[in-house]
């Protein structure tokens, strides 16, 4: 997928961040928090700090004070931001669709459960 993103100005990690605040968005979050993000992302929080703002600096996302406390600083996409996830969301989904066709569809749901309890796995594993 790196040409892909590659040929809309962004890598991997800036679309890992991008596709993470737009399914924050449709669960009715008004942006996230850094280490929210990060721990999305599996991720420590200085590490998505930097991706965070090299898509600031594209005008992809925008940082702004959380209500009820100023030391909280909350990321979302900006109307570009939006655009572009939108824009690229529907050729990777065909792009995985193709990548997935390789299994039956048993399959799919086969590796799709063993996914998520990797991911279950994984989270127990985090160390702060």
């Amino acid at each position: 997928m790196k040409p892909h993103f590659a040929r809309h100005g962004i890598s991997g990690p800036q679309w890992d961040v991008l596709h993470n605040l737009s399914r924050a968005e449709m669960e009715g979050e008004k942006g996230l928090r850094l280490r929210d993000l990060a721990d999305r992302l599996l991720i420590r929080p200085p590490s998505v700090t930097g991706v965070v703002d090299r898509l600031e600096r594209q005008g992809l996302v925008s940082r702004s004070r959380a209500r009820g406390d100023l030391r909280v600083r909350r990321v979302r996409l900006t109307p570009a931001g939006r655009a572009l996830h939108n824009r690229v969301q529907t050729i990777h989904a065909e792009r995985i669709q193709a990548t997935m066709s390789g299994l039956s569809r048993r399959e799919q749901v086969r590796l799709g459960r063993l996914l998520d309890r990797l991911e279950v796995h994984l989270r127990t594993m985090r160390v702060e």
